[in-house]
């Protein structure tokens, strides 16, 4: 995939550098777009990223190398199933094995020529009749301007939105009574300093909806040349009548077609709304990578397939769904 902003080198570089330390991660010459980090199992290897990234690319890139892997295995999280992935190599002896995952969504518009087309396959005519009033009412009502920062950004105002997008998310996610660490102030510390580097080589962005200049709604997305990939959007609350969440994604998507952007995924995690707007749904798969001629090494690796499938069962079993709604009952 051209320009993954997970495998740039500026994503790469910032994460070692708020998260651990050069001497941890290693670059296989057989794999190329993900850094590993070590363990204290030296057969071990996890992909870098942690929870900041939406999913992950890779591909074999020098198969003939791949006598490296030797005695190891290498564990690839969050791969969506709809990346084309040049994943086999030439020694019949290093094996890929895919655990399927969570469900992803997103909304492909290969092959529609406009958001109105879009929205006409999607919805009714009194829900499309509805759609268009929220944008009507609320310019009607205050002083609305629309912006998408990509490529360009002041430091001034990059720091202003995001100190709105921090306040406005820990109001948010409290009402929620929910945790959300990407909010701790180590791991948004990094999200700040990523974000600004890659909106300049267009591999991030951030829409913005101003009243009056005072920002009411956020989106951080990251992107690839052909992919917008929704990260993170909070919206002032005491604005929810107008509908803003459903205002971005429409003015997202508007500037997605204007800008040839074939994919909007909104990943994983199940909300109704993405239901309602995609129209491609989508697993993620865990990528198992391991050296099938060692003895050790293959049950290393069957020891963690057979765990994260195990995962999986669990997470789709009727009983989970069920046990979630004695919780909130009580």
């Amino acid at each position: 995939m051209d320009r993954h902003p997970y495998s740039s080198q500026i994503f790469r570089t910032k994460w070692i550098k708020h998260f651990t330390s050069p001497p941890n991660v290693i670059d296989f010459e057989s794999i190329s777009g993900q850094s590993f980090l070590k363990t204290k199992r030296r057969s071990i290897y996890y992909n870098t990223g942690s929870n900041f990234t939406l999913q992950h690319y890779y591909c074999i890139n020098n198969p003939v190398h791949s006598k490296e892997l030797n005695k190891k295995t290498i564990i690839i999280y969050d791969v969506p199933n709809y990346f084309v992935i040049n994943n086999r190599f030439e020694n019949p002896k290093i094996k890929i094995v895919k655990v399927k995952e969570y469900i992803g969504y997103l909304i492909d518009t290969n092959g529609v020529t406009s958001l109105e087309s879009y929205i006409k396959s999607r919805f009714s005519s009194k829900k499309r009749t509805q759609i268009k009033g929220y944008i009507k009412k609320i310019e009607a009502t205050f002083n609305i301007q629309y912006k998408m920062f990509f490529g360009e950004i002041t430091k001034i105002e990059y720091d202003s939105i995001m100190k709105y997008f921090y306040d406005l998310s820990i109001i948010s996610f409290n009402k929620k009574k929910i945790k959300n660490t990407k909010l701790i102030p180590k791991n948004f510390a990094f999200t700040r300093e990523v974000l600004f580097d890659l909106i300049q080589l267009q591999q991030a962005s951030i829409f913005v909806i101003y009243n009056d200049k005072i920002p009411i709604g956020i989106s951080l997305n990251y992107n690839s040349d052909t992919i917008l990939f929704g990260d993170s959007t909070v919206y002032d609350s005491s604005y929810s009548k107008f509908n803003v969440g459903t205002i971005m994604l429409i003015k997202q998507l508007e500037w997605c077609f204007s800008k040839g952007i074939k994919k909007f995924d909104f990943s994983k995690g199940y909300f109704p709304y993405k239901k309602t707007w995609c129209n491609t749904p989508y697993h993620f798969e865990h990528h198992i990578i391991f050296d099938s001629s060692s003895f050790l090494t293959k049950i290393t690796a069957y020891r963690h397939i057979y765990y994260l499938k195990l995962k999986q069962f669990l997470r789709e079993h009727p009983l989970r769904n069920y046990l979630k709604s004695l919780i909130k009952k009580n």
